[in-house]
């Protein structure tokens, strides 16, 4: 597994035995599961120190919207009652993405459109990041999949990125998608990207259309 963040293998063991302890309370809780939701909160939080004040500061509940989310996917794809038609991969080469849940029938098209840049940064570097990328967004869709083998459309990313080309914004601007999740995860994990530095001073302004299509059958 790979993540912006590495907490020591202390931590890590620690919030796994902890993950999967709560198996007594949710029987669809399996190791898999608990390694993709690790890996989401690493992404999020530098230490596990970090994590421990959050959950302490919100009396023990996850209620960010974007680790709710990604933490929610990872059950999807890799619950004990996920839909049995889904293969689950090996573990994820990108930082919280999980294993992806390839739909039968064949990969689900993922892919980027022309970049619309209002700044001093190249289309080619904003694009190379964005490809480079984008597994993490077609994790995104393979769990939203496993809701609706059907779901189709684009989700348009907002992003604003900092003179140093880490992503101070990232939100939805449109979506003809039906699923709220989907574009809320996709939006998430732009959040995490790092871009080249700009040429000039102040924010680079991106937008970036992401093209959803469902396996052939």
């Amino acid at each position: 597994m790979h993540s912006k963040n590495r907490w020591p293998a202390v931590a890590q063991g620690e919030y796994l035995a902890s993950c999967e302890a709560a198996k007594k309370d949710d029987a669809s809780i399996n190791r898999r599961m608990c390694e993709c939701t690790m890996e989401v909160v690493m992404n999020k939080f530098a230490t596990a120190r970090e994590y421990g004040q959050y959950l302490r500061d919100h009396e023990g509940q996850a209620d960010d919207e974007e680790l709710a989310t990604m933490t929610g996917l990872c059950a999807a794809a890799y619950g004990d009652d996920a839909p049995a038609s889904i293969d689950v991969a090996a573990p994820p080469a990108e930082a919280g993405a999980g294993a992806a849940a390839v739909a039968q029938g064949g990969q689900p098209g993922v892919s980027v459109g022309d970049p619309t840049i209002t700044g001093s940064l190249a289309k080619d570097a904003v694009q190379k990041v964005a490809q480079s990328n984008l597994g993490q967004i077609r994790f995104c869709y393979e769990a939203a999949l496993t809701k609706d083998p059907t779901l189709t459309g684009q989700v348009v990313v907002k992003v604003v990125i900092s003179a140093n080309g880490s992503v101070s914004k990232s939100q939805v601007a449109q979506k003809t998608v039906s699923s709220a999740e989907l574009a809320t995860c996709t939006a998430g994990r732009v959040s995490t990207w790092k871009f080249p530095r700009s040429a000039g001073v102040g924010t680079v302004t991106v937008t970036l259309p992401f093209e959803f299509q469902p396996p052939a059958r």
